[in-house]
């Protein structure tokens, strides 16, 4: 049998695997079924170091005609939106494959 194992830290995610010593080559093919079964019987736990506070206030805001610039950003959202959805999906095509290929290829 042969199985897929990938950690992929997204954003500031990059620099708690690096601290953990995820990425790096695994070698020994010997330890991989104890590995595998540690995986299975692991637990989930939350690494998120972040958090927001929100409070809200009343702040008044002048009425003005939209700016050629504020129709920019409206286009960057767009292309924000259109980028994230292509990462999902590619993501989503690297997990859910069964071959090698797709996989190395994605890379």
């Amino acid at each position: 049998k042969q199985c897929q194992v990938g950690v992929l830290p997204l954003g500031t995610g990059n620099d708690l695997a690096r601290v953990l010593g995820w990425g790096s080559a695994f070698d020994d093919d010997a330890h991989l079924p104890q590995v595998l079964e540690r995986y299975e019987k692991a637990g989930t736990k939350m690494l998120d170091r972040w958090s927001i506070m929100t409070f809200e206030r009343s702040i008044s805001v002048p009425c003005r005609k939209m700016s050629t610039s504020q129709v920019d950003a409206g286009l960057s959202v767009s292309m924000v939106h259109q980028y994230e959805d292509n990462v999902y999906s590619h993501l989503t095509n690297i997990m859910q494959s069964d071959q090698d290929t797709i996989v190395i290829s994605s890379a």
